[in-house]
């Protein structure tokens, strides 16, 4: 299995420059005004989606999360004002994004439990073992490179950690080709992908 298709598919097509590139680039251009067209353009359901994501991911009473793609904070915000003891770290490509999320994280005085920070998916400088819960929500999609995203992921998770994704079955499939050929280090995980009513739960162990 390769990265084709996650290469392949880019926010600018006809336009130079690698896929990371442009999705940083669509990122900023659109941070401004990405609260406002995730809640009209999706009727809402953004708003239900994160709330069940969030319920999910505190079920397992994790102490840190990490957020990949975390964009302009609105899942680590959630999980912080839901549960008083969660730690949340939000990691994302676009500078832009993350300025609103630092604002917002500021208005609601949780600059002690989020911490913010410009970074690449596919080379996280967290350590191994880290987090009790990673997740990217529909991050994932712009991933340029999917092997080295999702075996980042699983590196900072520690064992019996859980990944929490928004994606297609397809994510499923890939995760256990990882396993099952090396590419990620063999620990116990559960993996769940979300896309609307369905919650699939993958084990390795």
């Amino acid at each position: 299995m390769n990265n084709d298709i996650s290469e392949k598919v880019k926010p600018y097509d006809s336009e130079a420059g690698g896929k990371k590139e442009q999705v940083t680039r669509m990122f900023d251009n659109i941070a401004g005004g990405y609260d406002f067209l995730n809640r009209l353009l999706s009727a809402r359901f953004d708003v239900k989606w994160r709330n069940k994501l969030t319920d999910l991911i505190l079920s397992h009473s994790p102490g840190k999360v990490l957020d990949v793609a975390t964009g302009t904070g609105d899942v680590a915000l959630t999980l912080v004002h839901k549960d008083g003891d969660v730690h949340v770290d939000g990691v994302d490509i676009s500078a832009k994004m993350l300025e609103v999320a630092g604002k917002k994280v500021d208005q609601q005085n949780m600059g002690t439990r989020i911490s913010l920070s410009l970074g690449d998916a596919e080379k996280m400088v967290q350590a191994d073992n880290t987090y009790d819960v990673v997740t990217a929500s529909f991050g994932v999609r712009n991933f340029e490179d999917l092997d080295k995203g999702l075996t980042e992921m699983h590196r900072v998770l520690r064992p019996e950690g859980s990944i929490y994704n928004s994606i297609i079955f397809i994510f499923k499939i890939y995760f256990l080709w990882l396993v099952v050929s090396g590419r990620v280090t063999l620990k116990r995980t559960n993996i769940y992908m979300i896309r609307f009513k369905h919650f699939l739960t993958v084990k390795s162990s």
